[in-house]
């Protein structure tokens, strides 16, 4: 199954507001504006991140897309996994960190539908995978 997820818009869209704003207001030249010219790109591509998790039945498949373009792609078989660790990130929503043998551990917050933490569980489970 494939679940998706977007940057937080909203707080990315004040930041880049309030960060226009200064530029715009702000009377003098030098590496200051060239880093806050930088600042505003980096917010306004951060908009247009999408993220996507599959769970197949022998792998698990994360992707980053920027405006529509893989920019990233991992593939995690079960051996190649130490564990998943699962929390709760508010009232109603679990969020799972992969963690592999090699590498950054993958971050699994807010995707949509739902169900990705039980499906996550039952892989885990499925492929003797250490979960808590």
């Amino acid at each position: 199954m494939i679940y998706t997820a977007k940057s937080p818009r909203v707080i990315l869209t004040i930041m880049f507001v309030v960060m226009l704003i200064t530029r715009i207001t702000t009377p003098y030249e030098g590496l200051f504006i060239h880093l806050q010219t930088v600042a505003l790109v980096v917010f306004f591509a951060a908009l247009f991140v999408t993220y996507q998790f599959e769970i197949k039945s022998h792998k698990l498949t994360y992707q980053v897309f920027l405006m529509g373009m893989p920019i990233y792609t991992r593939d995690l078989l079960p051996k190649e996994i130490e564990f998943i660790a699962f929390k709760r990130v508010n009232w109603g929503e679990k969020a799972a960190i992969v963690k592999p043998v090699k590498g950054l551990p993958v971050r699994v917050i807010r995707f949509t539908p739902n169900d990705v933490a039980e499906k996550l569980e039952t892989f885990a489970g499925k492929h003797h995978i250490e979960h808590s």
